[in-house]
Formats: structure tokens, sequence, C-alpha cells
């Protein structure tokens, strides 16, 4: 039975392979401390991440008009970049004819933006005079 994508995709993927190389805690390569042989193994990963991250987006434009796909999660700047341009890589590899690609797109808060929004919260609930102000209704 085929993978599902959170398998190929998720970063628990990575760590398992981080770990399995002798890496005791993959966590502080999110935070910046990223070695050569760290980096290898993000790029094996990403590799088979990006193959699969691609057939989802061409799986959902099928089926969905979407204008842009927005890839964020909890790695570096620099290491999403590099998912980004593997995923468009592999995108270009697929058949797409017929359907209308979305623009793929890199977030730009990153590993902070939970905090952020968790942050924003108590001035919402607390501040906001019109509480349906600063949603966007659509």
């Amino acid at each position: 039975m085929p993978a599902q994508l959170i398998e190929r995709a998720s970063l628990t993927g990575f760590e398992a392979m981080a770990r399995a190389a002798g890496r005791d805690d993959p966590h502080p390569f999110y935070y910046g401390e990223q070695d050569d042989e760290t980096i290898r193994i993000f790029t094996e990963w990403a590799e088979d991440a990006s193959d699969s991250l691609a057939f989802a987006i061409l799986a959902t434009a099928s089926v969905l008009d979407l204008d842009a796909v927005v890839l964020a999660g909890g790695l570096p700047e620099d290491r999403t970049r590099d998912l980004l341009m593997m995923t468009r890589s592999a995108l270009d590899r697929y058949n797409s004819k017929g359907v209308h690609l979305p623009e793929l797109h890199q977030a730009e808060i990153g590993i902070t933006a939970r905090a952020i929004g968790s942050a924003f919260l108590p001035i919402y609930a607390n501040f906001s005079l019109d509480r349906d102000s600063l949603l966007i209704n659509g």
C-alpha cells in the first residue's frame, strides 16, 4: 500500500532519518545548527518529501482552482527555500497538461508563526472593539 503524504513529507520522517544516522536530537537543526551530515540527511529526506508534495499539489489543483500554495513549517528559512525549489522541480516532472498549476510561495514568518499567532489572541480578545473586524469574511 502506498504511503500517505504525512508519512513521506512530515518532518518526523526527517527526524527519524537523523536519529537512524546517529543524531540523538535533530531539533537544533530547526534553529540554525546545521552541519554537513545533517544537511545531507535533510537533502535526502527533502528529495522524497518534495516529490510527494508535488504530487499532492498537482492532485489538488486537478480538482480545485488554486491560485497559490504556501509552503510553511518548522524548518529554517534556507531549508524551506531548498524544499520549495525541490518541490517546483518535482512538479515540473509531472504531466500537468490541462491543469492550472498554482504559484508556490515560501511562508514569511517561519518557525515563529505559532508564537506570534498565540501572542495575538489576548490582544484580539481584550482590545478589539468589533470582534469580527480582524477576521476575514468570505
